[in-house]
């Protein structure tokens, strides 16, 4: 599965230990250097405040589509013709490449650019939607947290994310100590009510 439009919906990230800090990793140019040595074909140098508003907005778009489906509402129309645009920015051809067990088909843009960047991640979102598995798109329940994910899982439970944060690890400490303390808690006030 191509996880561009994950990479791209996670860059507005928050502390998952719940410090509150939060950071748009679009406005960090070092981030958003790695995002873009993606697109090795990519030949110019970004105009980066261009680049960042249009990330900015297609980010924003992909999360209001994803909503929407989490919500049962279905895409918006002016939401899908956005979006529509978006994928037509970028003219892609295919290729037959010789792979280790046999030949695989990849695409490439005919204009490798800031349109095509755009509309590979849209490419990749697209591709979730037309799978129509869309109940797999959640956003973890550490409410801390808010990493968006794929949940993978065969019976899609999943509650928490687990790549670069780990809630899951993370809750199951925190319900361990709440238990703890609610243990001590009831142990210092029967002992307080028997003295």
């Amino acid at each position: 599965m191509n996880t561009l439009w994950l990479d791209l919906l996670n860059s507005d990230w928050h502390d998952y230990k719940g410090g509150g800090r939060d950071e748009d990793r679009l406005e960090n140019r070092q981030w958003l250097r790695k995002f873009l040595n993606k697109w090795e074909a990519l030949q110019i140098e970004p105009d980066y405040p261009s680049i960042i508003k249009e990330f900015k907005a297609l980010r924003t778009l992909i999360r209001r589509m994803a909503d929407d489906f989490r919500s049962e509402k279905g895409i918006q129309k002016a939401d899908l013709n956005s979006f529509n645009t978006i994928l037509e920015n970028s003219p892609m051809v295919s290729r037959i490449e010789d792979v280790s067990q046999g030949y695989s088909v990849s695409w490439y843009s005919i204009n490798p650019g800031q349109g095509s960047i755009l509309a590979d991640i849209a490419s990749s979102f697209a591709e979730i939607l037309v799978q129509g598995e869309t109940e797999r798109i959640k956003i973890c329940q550490n409410k801390d947290c808010r990493w968006i994910f794929y949940d993978q899982s065969k019976n899609r439970s999943r509650k928490w994310c687990e790549g670069g944060t780990g809630c899951g690890n993370l809750m199951k400490v925190r319900r361990f100590r709440d238990r703890q303390n609610n243990i001590e808690n009831k142990q210092h006030n029967k002992k307080y009510r028997d003295s």
